[in-house]
């Protein structure tokens, strides 16, 4: 479960908005059909709090854009057991929630983004490094910090050229991604399409598709570690009327759709997720 409140203020080349966000994830232990009152549950509870700002300027087919951000993040862990959830939330849960836990799980973070994008066309690549500030260290700069936090994607807009004046209500758009891609461990590789209708940002209906796979090792063996079962399958869509902005996006395992389970499942397999939902509605004025 998540909780994004924000509030964003944008001019033509610039924002400025608050961060915050609250994320909470259910872990539960092993279970015990002999005494299920006390399966153990442990519940993540991860809260950002604080700015951004960003600017950008385009340089007719290319665009460059910088951010700040100055925010806290705050994780803390508590265990409960299945019964202390039959009368509702425990109360120190929403007190955390609400109210935060305890500030020796805080840290304070400011990070500075750059990126670029270029549009020749129907075609659109760009880069986007998530914090500057990450090749910095005590001995001086480290240029494999800055590489770790990279992303790089291209796309593809036939319907729409991104430099044009006017806009087709038609939309599709193919593109791919790697993100992190200097990192041994959470470099990662996203491919989806979207199509849909867009009615002067009036009235808006997408439907996507995609693939996501994680690529650790060596950058050299990316090509070669392209395996279709060894990653996650999204589709989702979007739906616009006037000021709401509703999204909802779906996650299935690769291997689970490629070999179905059966039931009732082994109990290596029984906490293991099948289909993973998130909803998202915004306001946008």
């Amino acid at each position: 479960v998540g909780l994004l409140p924000r509030v964003l203020y944008t001019g033509r080349n610039w924002a400025i908005g608050n961060i915050s966000n609250i994320a909470i994830d259910v872990v539960p232990g092993n279970f015990d059909n002999n005494n299920p009152e006390n399966v153990p549950v442990a519940v993540h509870v991860n809260r950002d709090g604080g700015l951004i700002g960003g600017l950008g300027i385009r340089l007719g087919p290319l665009g460059i854009g910088a951010n700040a951000r100055l925010f806290s993040r705050r994780t803390d862990i508590l265990q409960y057991t299945v019964q202390d959830f039959y009368d509702g939330p425990p109360p120190t849960l929403v007190e955390n929630i609400f109210a935060g836990g305890s500030d020796e799980a805080q840290i304070t973070r400011f990070e500075l983004g750059v990126g670029g994008l270029v549009a020749l066309g129907h075609w659109n690549a760009g880069f986007y490094a998530a914090n500057l500030l990450a090749f910095l260290d005590d001995d001086g700069l480290d240029s494999q910090g800055l590489f770790t936090t990279m992303n790089v994607g291209v796309a593809y807009t036939p319907s729409n050229i991104k430099t044009a004046d006017s806009k087709s209500p038609l939309n599709f758009s193919l593109a791919a991604d790697f993100k992190n891609i200097g990192s041994q461990t959470q470099r990662s590789l996203s491919l989806g399409a979207e199509a849909g209708l867009d009615l002067f940002n009036f009235i808006v209906w997408n439907g996507r598709v995609g693939y996501r796979q994680l690529m650790p090792g060596s950058l050299a063996n990316v090509t070669s570690g392209i395996n279709l079962r060894n990653g996650v399958f999204t589709s989702g869509f979007q739906a616009k009327f006037f000021l709401v902005d509703l999204q909802a996006s779906f996650e299935f395992p690769a291997d689970a759709l490629f070999d179905p389970p059966t039931f009732p499942l082994p109990k290596d397999q029984a906490r293991e997720p099948f289909v993973t939902m998130s909803f998202e509605m915004s306001l946008i004025f």
